[in-house]
C-alpha cells in the first residue's frame, strides 16, 4: 500500500447550493466552516486527460470545510462544466470523493494508473497539486490524492455527536469485485462488519424487508465500509438503484443513540433506517434534502 492512504484528509460533497447546505449542517452541530486556501495554481488543469483552462471548470465559490472528529467535511458548490456538475447531473447532490494527502503525487498517480485507475480531474499548484481517480471496479467511489495543501485544525465548537468519526460507508454493486480490486491496491483484509437482525430493522419508519452484506477494512487512517444490497427494499438498494453506487454515508460513534437521534430529528434531520446487531445499534439519518447521510453507532 505504501503511503497512498496514510493520511486521510477529507470527504467532499458536491452540492447545488453551498450556503444552504452549510447552514443546515451548522444547525445540526457541524461547525465552524472555513473557506479553504490553496497555493498559487501552475499551468492548466485536465479533465479525463483533456487540458482545460481553470476558468472553464471552476466556479466563483471556493470550497468550504469543517473538522468532523478527524477528517474534514468539504462542501463544494458545483459549477457548470466541472466534474462536480457532471456528478450531480448523473445522481444528484451527495458525497463526491474521499481525499488523502501524499508526499509525491506524481509517483502515486503513476502507480495507480498502472493498476487500472483513470485520472478524472487533475491540476498543479506550487509545490504540489491534486488528482481524482476512478475505476469501474471501485463501484462508483472516487479517490482524491493531493500534495502540499494545508488542512483545517481541530474544532471545539462541533457538536459531541460528530467528534468521534468512525468510517466512510459506500454502497457498491459487486462487493467481491471491489474488495479484490482494493486488495490489489494493498488494502484489506475486508472482514464482515455488521449483521443486522432483520426482525428489528426499520426503513423510513416501517419494518425493513431488505438485506445486505457489509465488510470493512482499514485504509491508512480511514476505515472503509463496503455494502452490497442482496434482496428486498433497503436504504442501500434505494441508493444503488438511484446512483449506481458510491459513497453513501459517514459513520460516527455515539454513547446514547436514542438521545442523539432525537436531537438531530428535532433539528431537521430525517430518520432513514435503524438496525440492531449483536454488539451495536445503528441509525442512519438524512442531514439535508440533498443526500448527505450520517450513520450513528452505539456499542452495546
Amino acid at each position: 500500500m505504501g503511503n497512498w492512504f496514510a493520511k486521510f484528509a477529507h470527504i467532499s460533497c458536491a452540492v447545488m447550493n453551498q450556503q444552504e447546505t452549510v447552514e443546515r449542517l451548522r444547525k445540526i452541530g457541524i461547525k465552524p466552516f472555513e473557506f479553504y486556501s490553496f497555493p498559487p495554481l501552475v499551468g492548466k488543469w485536465s479533465v479525463r486527460g483533456v487540458p482545460v483552462e481553470p476558468g472553464d471548470v471552476a466556479g466563483p465559490v471556493p470550497p468550504i470545510g469543517a473538522w468532523i472528529g478527524g477528517p474534514e467535511l468539504e462542501i463544494q458548490q458545483a459549477s457548470r462544466g466541472s466534474v462536480y456538475w457532471d456528478f450531480m447531473e448523473a445522481r444528484g447532490d451527495g458525497y463526491h470523493h474521499v481525499a488523502f494527502a501524499v508526499n509525491d503525487l506524481d509517483r502515486v498517480v503513476a502507480a495507480l494508473e498502472e493498476r487500472g485507475l483513470n485520472v478524472l480531474f487533475a491540476g498543479k499548484w506550487e509545490g504540489g497539486g491534486w488528482a481524482y481517480v476512478e475505476s469501474d471496479e471501485l463501484g462508483g467511489m472516487i479517490f482524491e490524492f493531493f500534495e502540499n495543501a494545508d488542512l483545517l485544525g481541530e474544532s471545539t465548537e462541533i457538536s459531541s455527536t460528530f467528534r468521534s468519526f468512525r468510517h466512510v460507508g459506500a454502497v457498491v454493486p459487486d462487493l467481491a469485485r471491489t474488495t479484490r480490486f482494493l486488495a490489489g491496491m494493498g488494502s484489506g483484509p475486508f472482514l464482515p462488519s455488521f449483521s443486522s437482525d432483520q426482525g428489528t430493522a426499520t426503513f423510513r419508519g416501517r419494518p425493513m424487508d431488505g438485506s445486505h452484506k457489509r465488510v470493512s477494512a482499514v485504509l491508512g487512517e480511514m476505515t472503509l465500509e463496503l455494502i452490497q444490497p442482496t434482496k428486498g427494499s433497503s436504504p442501500y438498494s434505494e441508493f444503488l438503484e438511484a446512483t449506481g453506487g458510491g459513497i453513501h454515508h459517514l459513520g460516527f460513534s455515539v454513547e446514547d443513540l436514542g438521545k442523539e437521534t432525537t436531537r438531530l430529528e428535532q433539528r431537521g434531520a430525517n430518520l432513514l433506517w435503524t438496525g440492531h446487531g449483536e454488539s451495536r445499534r445503528l441509525a442512519e439519518l438524512e442531514m439535508s434534502a440533498n443526500g448527505l447521510i450520517v450513520e450513528l453507532v452505539e456499542s452495546t
